[in-house]
């Protein structure tokens, strides 16, 4: 079964609420689909029972092997652990990768990088926004769909953006070897990812 126009409408309206609404049966759990020791590009990833921990390196990233479809959801769960700046979520639209920087640098704020090859804090989607506030885990929403990406977590909207995606770029030192997959990074703070989860949403409706 697929996810219809209603499906995808209450998806959206539930983002500043983080609840994911979709076919659960088709969703996929991509932690299970990552290998440290094949997909990090840089850091020592490793993971704790079934948490992925990212290093405190700088720009430490790791891929996840799973390219995207053309609209999706994607629920991220993860905690702070260590350091005071941000993770990042890399994200696929339109056959471009985009970076989803949530908690970056002293005004922990969010946005997306790069848009016109600006980074995210000159963009128009930069907002202060800070969501690790303690070591608990957060749950984060993201919508990628016709021209529109979204991010939002407890009851607050991180990102909201509508343009064409061929704007959108990654900065050469978050790149991974696979341009059409998904990423997960963080700058020199170690987070706990305890869930990645994604959900195909039908395009065109």
């Amino acid at each position: 079964a697929e996810v219809g126009k209603d499906g995808i409408d209450g998806l959206a309206q539930a983002l500043p609420a983080c609840v994911v609404e979709g076919d659960v049966r088709r969703s996929v759990d991509l932690l299970t689909l990552v290998v440290p020791t094949r997909d990090a590009v840089r850091g020592k990833w490793r993971f704790e029972a079934d948490a992925l921990v990212s290093p405190e390196d700088q720009c430490s990233r790791i891929l996840i092997a799973h390219p995207p479809p053309e609209e999706y959801g994607l629920e991220l769960t993860a905690a702070r652990r260590s350091g005071d700046d941000m993770l990042c979520l890399g994200l696929v639209a339109g056959g471009r990768q985009v970076i989803l920087t949530i908690d970056q640098g002293s005004d922990r704020g969010a946005s997306l990088a790069q848009i016109d090859g600006r980074p995210g804090h000159e963009t128009e989607t930069a907002r202060p926004a800070r969501v690790f506030t303690d070591s608990q885990p957060v749950r984060v929403l993201v919508l990628v769909r016709d021209s529109h990406i979204r991010a939002a977590c407890g009851g607050r909207v991180l990102v909201d953006w509508r343009g064409d995606f061929s704007r959108l770029s990654i900065n050469h030192i978050w790149a991974v070897p696979d341009e059409n997959s998904l990423l997960l990074g963080s700058f020199q703070s170690s987070f706990q990812i305890s869930g990645v989860r994604l959900v195909p949403l039908r395009a065109g409706d």
